[in-house]
């Protein structure tokens, strides 16, 4: 009986740092690739053009694996190449939810729902976002 009761003791133990584990450790370094904290070693995205949320203005649409997670406004000058390769201030973010678009806002971001059960996030502080999110450096 003392024997079952320590093996329940520390099977218990260990779960509990398993978890203060998970909850310390940064995201995942694919859940980071697309968002603000996407840094080099992220893998390549799929681009295509279009509208920016909300206006008429072109955009690149930038996407993941589970959809369009950035806008990338274009300038006047069009090109084959993508904005996605170089998301920069005056990306629009797409937070696919609520504890993503909350970290956007506290890095300084706009965030507003685009009415599909995501969040169109603007002028969110890329380094800020790292930080708050506890992504590090991609």
């Amino acid at each position: 009986m003392a024997m079952r009761c320590r093996i329940r003791h520390i099977g218990l133990g260990i779960i509990a740092l398993l978890i203060a584990a998970l909850a310390q450790s940064p995201q995942s370094s694919d859940t980071c690739c697309y968002t603000p904290a996407r840094g080099p070693s992220c893998p390549a995205v799929r681009f295509g053009w279009g509208n920016c949320p909300g206006s008429r203005l072109a955009c690149d649409w930038c996407y993941g694996p589970s959809g369009v997670f950035a806008y990338s406004p274009r300038g006047s000058v069009y090109t084959l190449d993508s904005g996605c390769k170089h998301l920069g201030s005056k990306t629009i973010w797409v937070a696919k939810d609520s504890l993503t678009a909350q970290s956007m806002i506290k890095a300084g971001g706009n965030c507003t729902s685009n009415g599909r059960g995501y969040f169109n996030c603007m002028n969110v502080n890329a380094g800020r976002f790292k930080h708050v999110a506890n992504c590090g450096s991609q």
